[in-house]
């Protein structure tokens, strides 16, 4: 999930600021990796079936989040394991 209207670029893949949040996706086989070296890419059209309609939280019509897919660009079976998380960060 990230603000609605973030485009991702780079490697680490980040987000363009929308309100001042920023959103750095990465991986790394490993949980402890302080340096993800396994490069991300964005998934479209997302994979949304069963995951909830997200809401507005402000006084603006619209969703403020929406749902993003994302994957390891790395061939399945390179690796026995993968991990993808976000990272948010304050313009």
């Amino acid at each position: 999930m990230c603000r609605t209207g973030a485009t991702f670029s780079g490697d680490p893949l980040e987000s363009d600021p929308v309100d001042g949040v920023i959103c750095r996706v990465v991986s790394a086989t490993d949980l402890k990796a302080t340096d993800p070296a396994i490069v991300v890419e964005e998934i479209t059209p997302v994979l949304s079936d069963g995951l909830p309609v997200l809401g507005h939280y402000d006084d603006v019509s619209g969703a403020d989040w929406e749902c993003r897919s994302f994957r390891m660009s790395l061939p399945l079976g390179t690796y026995e394991r993968g991990f993808i998380w976000v990272e948010v960060d304050e313009e």
